[in-house]
Order: structure tokens, then sequence, then C-alpha cells
């Protein structure tokens, strides 16, 4: 969990940090794994469940957690799901996740352009 605190990205919602947080308070040592079903982190972040579940989606694509098993056993009866933590370093504290801007006009412009 102090690792989260230390070097979690600064560019984080308040609330993706929360659960982050959630999420390593509940982990495993040994091999950074949690097993927690929404609701828990829910009440540990003191958020709603969509907004963990918003939060959770973006972690992921973010690649700071993924989900551990496979997605044929997730399914809308489980009501938990193992996720590992990735492990953070000083360099993840500064990096900042800045989509590229999609401008489909400029790129055909682009492409179309003699050499």
């Amino acid at each position: 969990m102090g690792e989260v605190m230390r070097y979690a990205p600064d560019d984080l919602t308040e609330t993706q940090y929360r659960v982050l947080m959630a999420l390593a308070e509940s982990a495993r040592d040994h091999n950074r794994t949690t097993k927690t079903n929404t609701v828990e982190v829910a009440m540990l972040a003191r958020r709603k469940i969509g907004t963990v579940r918003n939060a959770i989606s973006e972690l992921t694509r973010r690649c700071l957690i993924y989900p551990v098993h496979p997605h044929s056993e997730v399914g809308r009866g489980r009501k938990a799901q193992d996720y590992r933590i990735v492990e953070l370093h000083a360099y993840h504290r500064a990096a900042t996740h800045r989509p590229e801007p999609t401008n489909s006009v400029t790129a055909r412009d682009d492409a179309m352009e003699p050499e």
C-alpha cells in the first residue's frame, strides 16, 4: 500500500486513487493479487459501486491493474474478481496519460501529400 501512496501517477482522479488504494489494501503481499468485490472496494473508497466499476475499468486500461482470470471465467453472476497490481516505481509518479489527439482530416491530408 505504501508503494501506491508513493508512486501512483499524479494525474489519477481522486476516485481512481482511492480505488487503487482500496485494492492495494486487500492485496496479498507475496503475489500482489487481490480478490475483492466492488461492494467492498466501494465501502473502502467511499464511492458508489458504479463509480468504482468505472475507476477499475480506467485503471485496467492504464495498465496499473489487470484481471487475473480469463474473461471466460468472469460472468454476470460472479461477484469477485482477482486483480494484480503492477509494481510501481518512481517513474510512474511523473508519467501522465495523455491520449493521442485524433484528427482524421489531418491524417488524411498528410497521407495524400506527394513526396
